[in-house]
């Protein structure tokens, strides 16, 4: 088989993870390295005059080229990148000038045909070129020929018409179909630049390989950004057993051992559910990412709302786009749920004058336990824990409004328990709970005029669902403990909680969330008439009894 040039992007690629803080001696002796190893090409970084931000790698000058070649003339040849749009041709210097050998230029599919003739241009200064293709996932077959009238027009002005899978989409079959396609239709030298979502780099690699492409890109230990890319070690490792006079593993094994073991313990790149999603729907990798954050949503949830991802937003993120998803999912799931009573429960209620307490996850539920339980004992109300079956004095049944935390719990639950589903709990669609007492509660069926004042059109709180779910079975007075706000660097649940969250921005978006839902529900409150009160140490105090417990 022909063997494709190899080039190593681990300075560029790889610098997305540890935001291209490299010390100089990492590049200095990843170069030796490659060069050691017959790689072809090392990218080093990117081309942006003007660019200052005090960062290695990012902005690469003539001398910083010079010093990474050092002594050796002979060496891998050095490339760099330019991202379309960032530079003009002025600001690209000749080549006498400026010591890179081959600069490539990374094109949006909507400028592709622009900055193919921004690449020639380039040539024109003297370089090697390269244009990139981004997200070729996302092109249709009669776009695919377009590409080839493009490398057609071009092929002697740019010196590699590269496609990139940007987000790790393509199985090798796809992968052929390209790579056979251009191939036919063009005597363009091709470059191929493979992401492993799907753990497939290498397999579509050798796929390339098999239609003809000329030279393949991929970074020591994958390193990435999100999955990361083909492993230039294994490719050389690949390479050495096919042609042992030209190339060899061991100088970049060398390298790998003493650098790269280093960059994995301090950043963290390669295979996870938000890449692998990002992979299946050819999609920018922060929606699955942010969607599995929220620790919300189910697999299968996050799977269907990727599914209604516009074709136009997927390529590029967009925290609107985000929210329209979610929003979706609930009024989807809002306005088919029926609500459902148990005859148990309007006895409990009635029992208790229409007075129940919720026991949420925060930790002062532990640490107040017995004040709690007194609570209880002195004010006859019905107690429902949410979203966890096991709470740490007795409850009367159990509120789930995260169809997550049932998955997790379900069988966790007593038989002869109250439990409570939110419409996010689909009717039949979960395992069979052989549970006794049922209730079905709708928060949109008790909004006033049927319409949601809420961000979405249910809360994405669990807790102040549960308060609407509570009011719609018929309590007019609802007492709440544990619901104390997240907070960074200690516990923030009385259980050990696997999906707490943590990240400091999102800590404190769901506080802001959770205030801003707290008073929509205290306007609901004055509408509907209705009362709720937080009786433990919380963040939320506009909502807190004047002497909360403890």
């Amino acid at each position: 088989m022909h063997l494709p040039k190899l080039l190593d992007c681990t300075l560029r690629d790889g610098g997305y993870i540890n935001n291209w803080d490299f010390s100089r001696n990492f590049g200095d002796v990843l170069y030796r390295a490659v060069s050691a190893a017959g790689v072809d090409y090392i990218e080093v970084g990117f081309l942006e005059p003007g660019v200052t931000s005090g960062l290695p790698w990012t902005n690469l000058s003539a001398e910083d080229l010079r010093s990474i070649r050092g002594d050796l003339q002979a060496g891998t040849a050095i490339a760099v990148m330019i991202n379309y749009g960032s530079v003009t041709l002025d600001d690209v210097p000749d080549a006498n000038d400026y010591p890179a050998d081959l600069i490539r230029v990374a094109a949006p599919k909507s400028a592709a045909e622009e900055a193919t003739a921004f690449a020639a241009a380039i040539t024109s200064k003297g370089y090697q070129t390269t244009i990139n293709y981004m997200g070729i996932s996302n092109y249709t077959n009669q776009e695919i020929l377009g590409l080839v009238d493009l490398m057609n027009r071009f092929k002697d002005e740019v010196d590699y018409f590269y496609v990139a899978d940007s987000f790790g989409s393509l199985m090798p079959k796809r992968t052929r179909e390209i790579f056979t396609t251009l191939r036919f239709g063009t005597e363009a030298a091709l470059g191929f630049h493979p992401h492993n979502n799907l753990q497939l780099a290498f397999a579509n690699c050798l796929e390339a390989m098999e239609a003809g492409v000329d030279i393949i890109d991929g970074s020591v230990f994958g390193m990435g950004r999100g999955a990361g890319n083909l492993f230039t070690d294994a490719m050389l490792a690949y390479y050495e057993q096919c042609d042992p006079e030209r190339y060899h593993l061991v100088p970049v094994l060398q390298f790998a051992d003493l650098y790269m073991e280093a960059q994995k313990e301090s950043y963290s790149w390669g295979y996870s559910l938000p890449q692998l999603l990002s992979g299946v729907f050819h999609c920018h990798p922060n929606y699955p990412t942010n969607l599995l954050r929220e620790k919300a949503y189910t697999a299968d949830d996050i799977y269907g709302m990727l599914r209604q991802l516009p074709e136009a937003h997927k390529s590029r993120y967009s925290i609107e786009q985000l929210e329209k998803m979610k929003e979706g999912h609930f009024s989807n799931l809002a306005d088919v749920a029926a609500v459902e009573t148990s005859a148990s429960i309007q006895g409990l209620c009635t029992k208790h004058k229409q007075r129940a307490l919720l026991v949420c996850g925060g930790s002062s539920v532990g640490a107040y336990k017995g004040k709690i339980a007194e609570f209880i004992k002195t004010s006859d109300v019905s107690v429902f824990a949410v979203n966890n079956p096991q709470p740490p004095l007795p409850a009367d049944g159990v509120f789930f409004g995260n169809r997550r935390r049932v998955l997790q719990y379900f069988d966790q639950i007593c038989a002869d328990s109250e439990v409570i589903f939110g419409p996010e709990i689909h009717k039949g669609a979960e395992v069979n709970f052989a549970l006794e007492k049922v209730s079905r509660v709708n928060a949109l069926k008790i909004m006033p005029e049927g319409r949601s004042p809420y961000p979405m059109a249910l809360p994405s709180n669990s807790a102040i669902e549960a308060i609407l779910g509570l009011v719609q079975l018929g309590y007019k007075e609802v007492f709440i403990c544990g619901l104390d706000g997240y907070t960074g660097g200690q516990p923030s649940h009385y259980y050990a909680e696997q999906d707490a969250v943590s990240v400091p921005e999102e800590i404190d978006k769901q506080n802001e969330l959770i205030a801003d839902e707290l008073q929509v529900t205290q306007s609901l409150a004055k509408q509907l008439g209705f009362s709720f009160l937080i009786i433990t140490p919380t963040l939320f105090q506009d909502y807190s009894a004047e002497t909360p417990l403890g």
